[in-house]
């Protein structure tokens, strides 16, 4: 139970990183092209 437990926290903070990383990737595109035009 504990072993499934760690697995489904581990599993769960890689996706919020992941999810992070790409909101923070998308907004700094939207800056750029705001930069650009």
């Amino acid at each position: 139970m504990s072993d499934f437990t760690a697995v489904f926290l581990a599993s769960t903070v890689v996706m919020l990183v992941v999810l992070a990383m790409f909101l923070l990737t998308l907004k700094k595109a939207m800056d750029i092209e705001k930069m650009l035009k």
